[in-house]
């Protein structure tokens, strides 16, 4: 049998430890992908191609520009009987970009999830706490930013307002 770059895919020790990694593996997500389009979108989506990505944490993505959908490997190795859910909401993606009224009905109608579950690690951590001048409010963030608070209505551009850095979490 030829091995393809998707089985030679490089996998992070962390998805070692998980026993759905091998029955996941051996999902033929294109496959998957042809079958959904036929019984739930009458074939009218286009030629994607489909496949793991051992990098990602959520569920999976679209990458329009490429013509493909990504499934989150580590996301799967905990809630493998989301696959097919997950690779729906994607395509639902291929006809409404937006995670508004019509995604959320024609998700309803194909049986799909709308947001994806959590788990331990699937968000890193916050990094900085911001603090508004103005109103008190600490905003946690991952990154630094130069922002203005937004939130006590008093926030623009104006510098008495600017979001100041109050602590580091590491």
């Amino acid at each position: 049998m030829p091995r393809t770059k998707q089985d030679r895919m490089d996998l992070p020790q962390r998805l070692l430890r998980f026993p759905a990694l091998r029955r996941l593996l051996r999902v033929d997500l294109q496959r998957l992908y042809d079958e959904v389009n036929r019984r739930h979108f009458g074939g009218r989506l286009p030629e994607v191609t489909v496949r793991w990505s051992p990098r990602l944490k959520v569920a999976g993505q679209i990458v329009k520009s490429n013509r493909l959908i990504l499934l989150g490997l580590e996301y799967h190795c905990h809630y493998p009987r989301d696959v097919r859910s997950t690779l729906k909401h994607e395509m639902v993606h291929l006809l409404h970009w937006d995670h508004d009224d019509s995604f959320r009905r024609e998700c309803r109608r194909v049986g799909a999830a709308v947001h994806c579950k959590t788990y331990p690690g699937i968000f890193r951590p916050w990094k900085y706490v911001y603090e508004c001048p103005g109103c008190g409010h600490r905003h946690p963030v991952r990154r630094r930013i130069h922002a203005a608070c937004a939130r006590c209505g008093k926030g623009g551009r104006r510098a008495g307002f600017r979001l100041l850095l109050v602590e580091y979490l590491g």
